[in-house]
């Protein structure tokens, strides 16, 4: 049983394999609805067919074990929520190397060398994605069908500390644990930096006179907790912790733009100077300031009102996965949207219609990583740092145009955009966050950009971030749903 009454019933087969799941939810108003998924296996376990509300999945091997297709039949309550049917397959090489998947979506293939570094990414457009390594198996540089993305230069210790970036290079420091200590971008290149750089020079100087607003400092506290930035557009910021590591309080040095926050014993945040509510119920948060939240049986969001002019409805299915929203505003309806997943829990798609204007977009997905997205008029390729879902570089092909424009994103210690420069180095889009994802002020808009923390796509129509098997609320700092995979999550 969860903290919020919700109860979870397990069955096993003989060799202790998962069988079915029944739950048991709990309402607001004391409901216990139910469900149940079922799980059909071979001799050996392997899971052959997994049955909900919503579709019937069966899952096909090859004789090493691994997995070659997933195909969905919705059922007649699954296809009122959009539920479609699908076929993933996979193909693998004599290694067991991933080799192609195919989706409705397109189809990806993979090549490696011999150390099993992916060298080549076949998109379903037919381009090539190429990825050029050192012989350490680092990654050195990134082209699409030859056209530089981008080239990385390393340390002694493999650490990335130039990358070019159309006409600008980004440079990189690292204090004595390898932690970034500072970053900055200069018109320079790569091979001009490494003569002028004298290592009797601190390196804060070069960040001083580096080129534009892209240049920052980092400094951490004895926990590792960051402590203090250094930002030519956003100042200086200091942070301090509890002793759990909880941010306390975020003070810039602009009098007056500081916040404070306080949370209840399992981290839940809470009203400031507000005795009324000194803990979360159930791990539901009901008030936050003006905003006031309600529940499904599930502990999934379903309602939330801002004031007495915004209100927002939300519906999932029966894995918790949000497929509707709506929102109203002075008793108008804003907007309308719904989203669609794969069989692996990926958003392959989602319509949205905001004050009229309908807007229609599909995703294609490089494991969890997204990596394309689609709407009528345009499609962008996202590319990220190895190993990461920081984001690198994104390519934009317009529809009817012959070249592609290459966008460069220019990321903070966690990997969180802050700025997103063009092939000439100008920065088209520039945000201001408040400490929990929320962009405070857009300072340059002019290409539009959604990535937010790493893994995360910013919704406009709802205001949430999209964070793969969840969405994210960054007015709170929490997520609408409970965590699929619960307490192996982590902390709140």
């Amino acid at each position: 049983m969860r903290i919020d009454q919700l109860t979870r019933r397990l069955s096993y087969n003989l060799g202790g394999h998962l069988t079915q799941v029944e739950e048991t939810g709990y309402g607001e108003k004391g409901e216990r609805p139910q469900r149940s998924t079922y799980f059909e296996r071979d001799s050996i376990g392997r899971l052959l067919a997994r049955l909900n509300d919503d579709a019937r999945q069966d899952f096909e091997y090859n004789d090493s074990d691994r997995l070659l297709s997933i195909q969905r039949k919705p059922t007649d309550s699954g296809r009122k929520l959009g539920v479609t049917a699908e076929k993933l397959e996979f193909a693998y090489d004599i290694l067991g190397r991933l080799t192609k998947e195919a989706s409705p979506q397109g189809a990806l293939a993979y090549d490696y060398d011999t150390l099993g570094n992916l060298t080549t990414l076949t998109l379903p457009t037919g381009q090539h994605l190429n990825h050029l390594y050192y012989g350490s198996g680092h990654l050195h540089q990134l082209n699409l069908d030859g056209q530089l993305i981008s080239d990385m230069e390393r340390d002694d210790l493999h650490r990335e500390i130039y990358r070019t970036q159309g006409k600008l290079t980004s440079c990189f420091g690292y204090d004595a644990v390898g932690r970034k200590a500072w970053q900055y971008a200069t018109t320079l290149p790569a091979e001009k930096l490494s003569q002028i750089q004298n290592p009797l020079i601190k390196p804060e100087r070069y960040v001083e006179h580096a080129y534009n607003s892209i240049h920052r400092r980092y400094e951490y506290d004895l926990a590792g907790e960051l402590s203090r930035t250094l930002d030519k557009l956003r100042g200086e910021v200091s942070y301090e912790y509890e002793a759990n590591g909880r941010l306390l309080e975020q003070n810039p040095k602009k009098r007056f733009e500081g916040e404070a926050f306080r949370y209840d014993a399992p981290g839940n945040r809470l009203n400031f100077n507000t005795s009324r509510f000194d803990h979360v119920k159930d791990n539901r948060l009901r008030e936050w300031r003006n905003h006031e939240y309600k529940y499904d049986a599930w502990g999934n969001l379903i309602e939330k009102i801002v004031g007495i002019v915004r209100w927002q409805t939300f519906t999932y299915d029966s894995e918790n996965r949000l497929v509707k929203t709506e929102t109203m505003a002075n008793s108008q309806v804003e907007t309308t949207s719904s989203y669609q997943y794969d069989s692996l829990g990926r958003r392959v798609g989602k319509q949205s219609n905001i004050k009229g204007q309908t807007d229609q977009k599909h995703f294609l997905w490089q494991g969890l990583r997204m990596l394309r997205e689609e709407s009528p008029e345009q499609s962008s390729l996202y590319l990220y740092e190895p190993g990461s879902y920081a984001p690198l570089a994104r390519v934009d092909q317009r529809e009817g145009e012959d070249k592609n424009k290459v966008y460069y994103y220019h990321t903070d210690q966690i990997g969180t955009p802050l700025e997103m420069t063009d092939a000439e180095g100008q920065i088209v889009w520039q945000a201001k966050y408040a400490p929990w994802g929320l962009i405070k002020q857009l300072v340059v808009n002019e290409v539009e950009q959604n990535l937010r923390f790493q893994g995360q796509y910013f919704d406009v129509e709802t205001g949430l971030h999209y964070n793969t098997f969840r969405y994210y609320d960054p007015e709170i700092g929490r997520f609408i749903t409970q965590d699929p995979i619960r307490l192996s999550g982590g902390d709140n």
